[in-house]
């Protein structure tokens, strides 16, 4: 049989590394105007948080005035994901499509029960409607989360608990 050894260094940060000039490299950097937004605006034809907006890890968050200042230790968050970047494009992270789901008025894919049922067991979803791209999946006008329509088929993204 094959066998490895990986020798590795880990680093183990104390209280006293974690010192406030960390922190202050990640002191929130706040975006005046980005086209995520507009796009979500026009595709969807939905009205966006009024909030302020900044970019960490491939996505844009909103976030309040009041906590437009705090400086944001490591692996913390003030707001929820609104969309994913990605190189050419922009999606609605999860909680993005359920907020965005709720009030959008274009791109919505009314999911009836036998598809949902389709959906939970991993089944393929036949594409009747003749419509392409992304759009907003709801079950009995409940917001869901992405659908992704082909065309043959349509995909709706859930995200997975293990």
């Amino acid at each position: 049989g094959f066998f490895c050894v990986v020798l590795t260094k880990i680093e183990v940060l104390s209280r006293q590394s974690l010192s406030l000039a960390s922190v202050r490299k990640q002191q929130i950097k706040i975006l005046k105007n980005h086209a995520g937004l507009d796009f979500v605006k026009d595709y969807f034809d939905v009205a966006v948080p009024d909030a302020l907006w900044t970019l960490r890890d491939e996505c844009l968050f909103p976030i309040s005035q009041a906590l437009s200042h705090f400086p944001l230790a490591p692996f913390y968050s003030l707001a929820f994901p609104f969309l994913k970047i990605y190189q050419h494009e922009f999606r609605p992270s999860h909680a993005g499509a359920l907020f965005l789901g709720m009030q959008a008025k274009k791109h919505i894919y009314q999911l009836n029960r036998e598809e949902l049922q389709n959906v939970f067991e991993r089944q393929p979803i036949p594409n009747q409607s003749g419509e392409q791209g992304l759009f907003l999946a709801r079950y009995e006008n409940f917001p869901l989360g992405t659908a992704k329509l082909t065309e043959r088929r349509v995909e709706v993204l859930l995200p997975r608990h293990n």
